[in-house]
């Protein structure tokens, strides 16, 4: 399994970097995702460029792979002009996922991308701030409050199924016919 460590993605380029050095200049390349793993802390998704259609995929993929690891992560959209409904589908998905890991997913955002999600409700699931500080130490103030606990994974985790078996069932001869209990 490669961990990326950045993307980025223009008309006619695409390059990604294992290691942490940048070797493009610092013109607009269009959308870009940066990946920090500090030690012992969330991980932090630093994107730049618009979030739409073509590039919520890519941010996706970043999520679902910080979902296995079950770490906290803090996604930085402060240089994110535009995010659409696949970009807030894919946090909403991200933030969903790590809260069953017992897990947050933090988001730092510009005032009116903040105004935005806090109107579709999407930051009571991931809280957003004003920085990507702020945004950090939420997550892992998050995850030293839940540190105690372990992972919760709901495919495995017996206690979360729905302790259904065959002696619950009722018996065939005590469902009608449109197979609804008597």
């Amino acid at each position: 399994m490669a961990n990326f460590r950045t993307i980025f993605d223009s008309p006619g380029l695409t390059r990604s970097s294992l290691s942490g050095t940048d070797l493009c200049s610092n013109a607009d390349h269009g959308f870009r995702i940066d990946i920090d793993e500090p030690t012992g802390g969330p991980g932090v998704l630093r994107v730049r460029g618009d979030v739409d259609v073509v590039t919520a995929p890519v941010l996706s993929a970043c999520l679902a792979e910080a979902v296995l690891t079950g770490h906290s992560v803090v996604v930085d959209l402060l240089r994110v002009p535009f995010v659409g409904c696949a970009g807030l589908a894919a946090l909403d998905y991200a933030a969903t996922r790590l809260a069953e890991q017992r897990c947050r997913l933090t988001v730092a955002a510009p005032a009116g991308l903040h105004a935005v999600l806090d109107r579709i409700g999407l930051s009571t699931a991931a809280p957003c701030f004003d920085t990507v500080a702020e945004a950090f130490h939420a997550a892992l103030a998050y995850s030293a409050s839940t540190a105690d606990h372990t992972p919760t994974f709901p495919v495995l985790d017996r206690s979360r199924s729905l302790h259904c078996s065959l002696a619950t069932l009722p018996s065939p001869t005590a469902l009608n016919r449109k197979g609804i209990a008597r």
